[in-house]
């Protein structure tokens, strides 16, 4: 009799890897189709609960049991039934008491992703998952740090000091901004967010049409994937070490000045951090202003969440810029005065040459938009802007 227990619990589910199928799948009660995992997803997310040779009666169990699920339409109200809650609550109690921290994370944000909606989600799955995060030991807080890099975020607007970006040829400016993390991958075409949330445990988002591969399994552009020492992780078919990469996200480098030479087709960039002096200067048409002007937003924002000067001037004095060039100074401007306070005072000069009608009216238009004390100076030639800045 023992034998044949022996046997069929190598072969059988465990407990936690079934209650752990019951809370994915009393997670889609809650919604449609949008947001539920591929046999690729969800078995990357096993391997974390469950043996191999475990696996296929796992998915075999899930697909049986959602067959049989009633999905709403997310479109309609809809309210967590008291007797879903009451499971979740069960399942989770039983669990905290069994898993480690990192296998409670990976839960959580797996229950997140099952909420999503293209780059949304749905607010009846996600409170579901926030109530088992808040059972399983996770306060709001960490919950919505874990909503913000999973769902609000772009590349190139997060900034953690537990994040690192990786790229391949594209962001060269990154490496112009050093208190911004970022690694190059030589194959790679797009962009990977890593987001270290504890010890060594990683999760990483791709923004780029790369082919990567976790553990035999094909990852999906935006969705989010936990990533291990042991776990095999290549990118257009090259290995990327585990290692390498938590070193670089630990690494914690102040916000240093930044200098970026003037070309014909970008302006001059001379950041003074120590002394709260920002200055653009030239001329802004980019071939893409997006790839210029994000690092910089990202720098703007870890600045002044440090602890610069009291006062920080911004000083602009473009000849030209394009569309998209002054939606993203605008922007600039925008995460300036979000981040001022009764401790940081920001101010903005903005010059324009005599006669410049076209970039005087810009200023003005930017200074009536965001709530910045805007400085207008004229000035009659470079000679006398050059005394200016110096000054």
């Amino acid at each position: 009799m023992n034998i044949v227990n022996s046997i069929k619990s190598r072969f059988l589910p465990s407990p936690v890897s079934l209650d752990i199928i019951k809370l994915i799948l009393l997670s889609a009660r809650q919604g449609d189709e949008h947001g539920l995992p591929d046999e690729s997803h969800l078995s990357h997310f096993l391997s974390d609960f469950a043996g191999e040779s475990n696996k296929p009666m796992l998915l075999n169990e899930y697909s049986n049991r959602l067959g049989e699920i009633n999905l709403h339409n997310f479109k309609l109200p809809c309210e967590i039934p008291v007797r879903d809650s009451v499971k979740a609550l069960a399942i989770a109690r039983n669990l905290t008491k069994i898993l480690d921290d990192d296998q409670k994370l990976t839960i959580i944000v797996f229950l997140m992703e099952l909420s999503r909606i293209h780059k949304n989600y749905s607010h009846n799955r996600m409170e579901l998952a926030e109530t088992i995060s808040v059972l399983l030991g996770y306060d709001k807080t960490r919950f919505s740090e874990l909503r913000q890099f999973m769902f609000e975020v772009e590349p190139f607007d997060y900034v953690n000091n537990d994040c690192l970006y990786a790229s391949g040829a594209i962001a060269d400016i990154m490496f112009s901004l050093k208190d911004v993390k970022h690694t190059r991958i030589k194959p790679m075409k797009g962009v990977v967010l890593f987001q270290r949330f504890h010890n060594d445990l990683v999760f990483f988002r791709s923004f780029g049409d790369d082919h990567i591969i976790i553990n035999d399994h094909a990852i999906q552009k935006y969705k989010t994937y936990s990533w291990k020492s042991t776990d095999m992780l290549l990118i257009n078919e090259t290995a990327v070490n585990h290692e390498s990469i938590h070193l670089e996200i630990k690494k914690i480098d102040a916000v240093t000045p930044v200098f970026i030479a003037e070309t014909q087709f970008t302006p001059e960039v001379n950041f003074l951090s120590a002394e709260g002096q920002l200055w653009i200067t030239g001329t802004s048409v980019p071939e893409d202003a997006r790839e210029f002007y994000h690092p910089l937003l990202l720098w703007i924002n870890k600045y002044l969440s440090s602890e610069p000067p009291q006062i920080v001037t911004i000083h602009f004095r473009l000849d030209f810029f394009n569309t998209l060039s002054s939606k993203l100074v605008l922007e600039f401007l925008k995460r300036a005065e979000k981040m001022k306070s009764e401790k940081l005072q920001v101010f903005v000069k903005w010059y324009y040459e005599e006669g410049d009608e076209d970039i005087m009216e810009a200023g003005e238009n930017y200074a009536f938009i965001v709530r910045l004390p805007f400085e207008m100076i004229a000035y009659n030639n470079r000679e006398n802007l050059a005394s200016t800045k110096s000054s």
